[in-house]
């Protein structure tokens, strides 16, 4: 007998596509917002899915913020080309010492590791040019985020009412 054998697809198989990229790496500093020559170390950030944080970072000297996935040693990620693909939330959770802590969040969606994100509002407004810039020196794209120092009222009085009030009963009794 002769055997036969008939090649059916398989729907479940998908055929990989390769598509070549560049790997680049982006960094997020954080800046004082009244002078953004100042560089902020001691902020800290997460990178968070359906609110369960992933990514954990914590800017250096250089306002860089520097990476490492939660529930494994503290040992930092080379770069934040390690981090892998998905879509996350980047909040600010620590603001530094004497600065308000940035209330605005980002959606960032990795669609490879390696490549350049793709950051929007939480609304879905596409922000990823306008937030996201080459530096030429360093080669790598660089998100800013300004941080407001925390707003102090000057000291504009005196000893306060409480000797006017008593000098004033006394004076008030006497007559």
């Amino acid at each position: 007998t002769e055997e036969c054998w008939e090649l059916v697809p398989d729907p479940d198989y998908e055929k990989p596509v390769v598509q070549p990229y560049e790997k680049v790496t982006w960094d997020i500093v954080k800046v004082s917002k009244a002078n953004p020559d100042k560089t902020l170390p001691d902020a800290e950030f997460t990178l968070s899915q359906d609110s369960i944080p992933i990514y954990k970072g914590i800017t250096g000297a250089d306002g860089i913020v520097k990476w490492h996935k939660i529930g494994t040693p503290e040992q930092a990620l080379n770069s934040s080309q390690d981090i892998e693909k998905g879509t996350y939330v980047l909040s600010e959770t620590k603001a530094p010492e004497g600065y308000i802590v940035t209330a605005q969040t980002w959606v960032v969606e990795i669609s490879a590791k390696g490549i350049k994100p793709v950051i929007k509002k939480p609304g879905g407004e596409n922000v990823t040019d306008s937030v996201l810039k080459l530096d030429s020196q360093t080669q790598h794209y660089v998100m800013t985020i300004e941080n407001e120092a925390i707003y102090n009222l000057p000291s504009t009085g005196g000893p306060g009412i409480f000797v006017y009030t008593i000098g004033g009963t006394l004076l008030l009794m006497a007559a």
